[in-house]
């Protein structure tokens, strides 16, 4: 599915991507692309040989939590998000069965490039205006199309 099939992000006026493959670092590439400290929401994919996306490998959201039915702000807002832990993965040198352990995207996400997503990653970030613009219910509607679309579709990385 490719990020155009998503129109409903077409709504959210801030947008731009990042690009990670070997010849770059992907804690400075969040930061030269100036995401702004924001809430929203986010689309992986690999990319081919020429540089274009070819797969969903995962979607996320940043900045709101829920708290006992209230949408609130929280810390991770975008671009501390895109480099926050997350588990490690099966088949990473410091995966331990029965132990659950986090690393960072900035950490985890290079491994995947240089081991199995060759030709690198892009990173589409897309801003929402909170409050009338909930990440959260933007997240769903990715996830709801998806599985609407693509009905074993899971979260690679």
């Amino acid at each position: 599915m490719r990020v155009e099939d998503f129109e409903f992000l077409e709504e959210l006026s801030t947008n731009g991507h990042v690009l990670l493959t070997n010849e770059n670092e992907y804690a400075q590439s969040i930061y030269d692309s100036n995401i702004p400290f924001r809430p929203g929401v986010y689309l992986v994919y690999s990319l081919n040989d020429r540089k274009e996306d070819q797969e969903l490998l995962y979607y996320g959201k940043a900045g709101v939590t829920e708290n006992k039915g209230n949408p609130m702000l929280n810390f991770h807002q975008l671009p501390k998000r895109l480099v926050a832990t997350t588990n490690i993965p099966q088949g990473h040198p410091d995966y331990k069965p029965k132990k659950r352990k986090d690393i960072t995207r900035a950490r985890l996400w290079p491994w995947y490039v240089r081991n199995i997503y060759k030709y690198g990653i892009k990173i589409y970030w897309f801003i929402t205006e909170w409050p009338e613009q909930n990440p959260n219910d933007y997240e769903e509607k990715i996830k709801t199309q998806l599985k609407k679309n693509y009905p074993e579709w899971k979260k690679a990385i």
